[in-house]
């Protein structure tokens, strides 16, 4: 008996293994990184952020929505606060050592969260 359920159990095993398939648990992000100067923010909860990741590369557009979260470094914002965080980090780095990510939703394109890093010091 016992026997028999090692050899079901070790056929299911590679069973699996022979499929080979990855097997995607959830909807994928994906990120840019870039400058804070090449990003301009939404104006509202329901807006959208238009990018540049290089000086010869086209602007990006994504939408936002309710669900969108704002983070300076780890600390979630409300919108218009992350707003004014980004403007006076913007206005106080000339030299632009102001880092930000956007990551956004692969299937439907809608950004999930927004960090700016400020690496000035």
């Amino acid at each position: 008996m016992i026997r028999t359920l090692l050899i079901v159990a070790l056929s299911l095993s590679l069973a699996g293994i022979a499929s080979g398939a990855p097997r995607v648990l959830g909807h994928p992000e994906a990120s840019y990184e870039l400058s804070l100067k090449d990003l301009r923010m939404p104006s509202s909860s329901a807006g959208s952020v238009t990018l540049r990741t290089c000086a010869a590369c086209q602007s990006v557009t994504h939408r936002v929505d309710g669900a969108t979260i704002y983070l300076a470094g780890n600390t979630p914002m409300l919108l218009p606060d992350f707003l004014n965080y980004a403007q006076s980090l913007s206005a106080a780095n000339p030299d632009d050592r102001v880092l930000v990510g956007v990551y956004y939703d692969v299937e439907s394109a809608v950004v999930t969260r927004i960090i700016v890093l400020d690496h000035r010091n």
